[in-house]
């Protein structure tokens, strides 16, 4: 399912934390995603210009783990290194996948294997683990929702 299509059947306000920089950057995330499946979703785009989609997807994906982490740390965190634990999840998946894209011919479920990871894995992440993470930094470290 594209990104476009599955935020449409949901509230959009369960994905939004309420920290403006995570909030944010899930945006940008959202809006990289759905050009990458978009481009996937089409029969006659070459496996490069498929490829660098799905890296800058990849890339933004792990520069804002990254970003998320340090905020964590700021923040005291009690669930760091779980948190993380599944942002390494998402790191090898999503590298299994770039790697098929250097191999033609790609998979016929790899339209799917894509979305799953990238659309079904962010919703899930984002209204479990983030919103956790938001709600302490609310009631814990309130500096660091700006």
């Amino acid at each position: 399912m594209l990104l476009q299509e599955y935020l449409k059947t949901m509230d959009l306000d369960l994905l939004e934390t309420g920290i403006p920089l995570i909030d944010r950057q899930h945006a940008a995330y959202e809006e990289l995603t759905g050009r990458a499946l978009l481009l996937c979703a089409e029969s006659r785009v070459p496996l490069k210009t498929l490829a660098q989609e799905v890296d800058q997807v990849r890339t933004y994906a792990l520069d804002h783990f990254d970003c998320e982490e340090q905020l964590m740390r700021n923040a005291g965190y009690p669930q760091l290194k779980a948190h993380a634990a599944q942002h390494a999840i998402f790191r090898d998946q999503c590298e299994t996948l770039a790697a098929e894209l250097t191999t033609p011919p790609l998979a016929s479920d790899f339209p799917t294997r894509l979305s799953r990871l990238l659309v079904d894995w962010f919703c899930r992440h984002v209204q479990t683990e983030d919103m956790k993470l938001a709600a302490f930094i609310r009631e814990h470290a309130p500096s660091h929702v700006s």
